[in-house]
């Protein structure tokens, strides 16, 4: 990776998450002395919705892709596709989790064909993935 730096080369750190209403603390309203007032989540509540996102190293966003419920195999090449596209086609090196969808043979090659280089992550070591950090916050 430090080398990949030296080079200048193009690098980005993908990761999927998911938001939903439930991440919401529930709220309760009440004047001094009277019964609180509890909205209930359901009501204002929404489906999750999954988000694959890229960051370069400067730690800006260069693409991101946002599906209902979660990121399959087939959204995740649609994603490699435009991270492509905002990459203007160069070869890009992708730092990436060990989930299942991202060690499929059709991600594999079309990350391939797409001039992109897959880099898996360390199990259990996703504070090494500095997009975590825009999902933690993103979710606060």
């Amino acid at each position: 990776m430090i080398r990949l730096i030296e080079q200048r080369a193009n690098i980005v750190f993908v990761d999927e998450a998911c938001f939903t209403s439930n991440q919401i603390r529930a709220r309760y309203w009440a004047k001094a002395g009277d019964a609180s007032l509890k909205i209930d989540k359901a009501k204002i509540g929404f489906k999750c919705i999954a988000v694959v996102g890229a960051i370069n190293v400067q730690g800006r966003v260069v693409a991101l892709l946002q599906r209902d419920l979660s990121i399959k195999t087939s959204d995740f090449v649609e994603f490699l596709r435009v991270l492509r596209t905002r990459m203007k086609r160069q070869k890009t090196y992708i730092f990436l989790d060990n989930l299942q969808v991202h060690h499929t043979h059709l991600v594999r090659d079309n990350a391939f064909k797409n001039n992109q280089v897959l880099i898996f992550n360390a199990s259990y070591s996703s504070h090494l993935n500095p997009i975590e950090r825009l999902w933690a916050v993103a979710k606060r």
